[in-house]
């Protein structure tokens, strides 16, 4: 299935700015520039990650992951009884035993069939079904605030909506509120770089298109502004 975003694009711009300020280093360095070819198709193989890994030293081609890892059978997402899912990350056997007692299932780990995670994996098919089924009786809130005492990673699968009134994703200013010149506002989506010393509501609305173009032109090109002007008024440039 599609992710839903374009992580060819997105992983592509990402390994070029890290590719470039590489080479600013090397500038820094050494003297030399560098020619930087990056490929969508390599960013993608790139991210298989640990996936590649089992392919090309086991020899595994591993098939559609669903809901579950492939490594560790208690990190997986669980439907709760409101019907929200929530991702569960109990990859330690301290976890494992609290994500049974959160869950009710304080029997389970002296199972000899899930007592370590090789026994878990090995027994996957048959341990799914019994935390599922625990799962489904708990409202996800409930389930939420018992793995956070118990220091057990998880989250809900939010939709949207959720995921962008989230708490923490409005502590951390990823929804922004931009307003233009003329006081037309917008909310978007905030930038994950932090620096110290500057606030991450330091945005500017987007300039409309040509709005730059003549101090573009006079400051970088050095272009007269009657040049300018000549310009924009046979159509060549828009100038906003």
């Amino acid at each position: 299935m599609r992710a839903g975003i374009p992580l060819g694009d997105l992983s592509a711009g990402l390994y070029a700015v890290i590719g470039a300020l590489a080479a600013v280093e090397r500038v820094r360095q050494e003297g030399v520039g560098a020619y930087i070819d990056v490929s969508m198709l390599d960013c993608q193989v790139a991210m298989l990650v640990y996936q590649a890994a089992y392919h090309l030293i086991a020899g595994e081609v591993p098939g559609p992951q669903g809901r579950e890892h492939v490594s560790w059978p208690t990190y997986r997402a669980f439907r709760c009884a409101d019907g929200i899912e929530i991702v569960v990350g109990a990859n330690t056997e301290r976890m494992w035993s609290d994500l049974c007692g959160a869950l009710g299932c304080n029997e389970l780990p002296s199972d000899p069939r899930f007592r370590l995670n090789e026994d878990r994996l090995r027994h996957r098919a048959e341990l799914a079904p019994l935390l599922e089924a625990a799962a489904a009786k708990t409202r996800s809130g409930d389930l939420l605030a018992k793995l956070a005492a118990a220091r057990v990673p998880a989250g809900p699968i939010n939709t949207l909506d959720r995921a962008l009134a989230d708490p923490q994703v409005r502590h951390r200013d990823m929804v922004v509120e931009l307003t233009d010149r003329d006081g037309d506002s917008i909310k978007v989506a905030g930038t994950p770089l932090k620096f110290a010393g500057r606030s991450s509501c330091e945005h500017a609305y987007p300039h409309r298109l040509g709005a730059d173009t003549a101090d573009i032109l006079r400051e970088i090109l050095g272009m007269p502004a009657d040049e300018v002007a000549r310009l924009a008024k046979e159509g060549v440039v828009s100038l906003g």
